[in-house]
C-alpha cells in the first residue's frame, strides 16, 4: 500500500481536494508540482502526492476511476514517470 492512502479506490475527500490542487497548480503553472528540495513546501508535498499516485498506478494499486479523475483532471501526470528510464541495480 502506499504511504498515505488508505482506500485506493474510492471517493475519499482529502484525496480529492489534492487532485484539485494539483489540477490548479497545473493550470497556474503549466507543469507538475514538483518534490525539488528548493520548492515551497506546498508544491513539494503536492510533488510527493503526483509520485506517490503514479507509483501506486505502476504497481497496478490505483483503481480504475482515480486514474480516469487524474487523466481528465491533469492529463500529463503520468507523462514523465513513463517515459523515465528504469533504474539500475548495480
Amino acid at each position: 500500500m502506499v504511504k498515505g492512502e488508505q482506500a485506493l479506490g474510492g471517493d475519499d475527500p482529502r484525496w480529492s481536494r489534492r487532485l484539485e490542487a494539483v489540477a490548479e497548480h497545473v493550470a497556474r503553472t503549466g507543469h507538475l508540482p514538483s518534490m525539488a528540495k528548493g520548492v515551497g513546501s506546498q508544491e513539494r508535498s503536492l510533488g510527493y502526492w503526483v509520485n506517490n499516485q503514479r507509483r501506486a498506478h505502476s504497481i497496478g494499486l490505483l483503481k480504475g476511476n482515480r486514474v480516469a479523475r487524474l487523466d481528465a483532471a491533469v492529463p500529463i501526470w503520468y507523462d514523465s514517470f513513463q517515459h523515465r528510464a528504469p533504474r539500475s541495480n548495480g
